[in-house]
């Protein structure tokens, strides 16, 4: 929340989203914060990289990597956790 761009950061690593980072971000894209503007340009980031491949995001989203580099892919983890949520994760709201 702290830095849009940084899903661009991983290069040849593949990287997953649970869905409880995906409604987090939901739950702080509204305001006029920092925050809520970094948000916001996360979401469109990730419509962007949705956008890319259509409706088959189950195969992971390519992520751009340099040049000569395999790239990473970006996957959405939509299954429950089944283990405690870290303190400090709000999961009421």
């Amino acid at each position: 929340m702290h830095d849009p761009s940084c899903i661009y950061r991983f290069e040849e690593h593949d990287v997953y989203i649970p869905i409880v980072v995906l409604e987090e971000l939901d739950r702080h894209k509204t305001g006029l914060s920092e925050v809520a503007r970094n948000v916001r340009q996360v979401s469109r980031n990730l419509d962007e990289l949705i956008a890319s491949v259509g409706n088959d995001i189950i195969k992971g989203l390519v992520l751009p990597a340099p040049e000569g580099r395999q790239p990473g892919k970006l996957y959405f983890y939509m299954e429950a956790v089944h283990n405690p949520i870290p303190r400090g994760l709000d999961t009421e709201s």
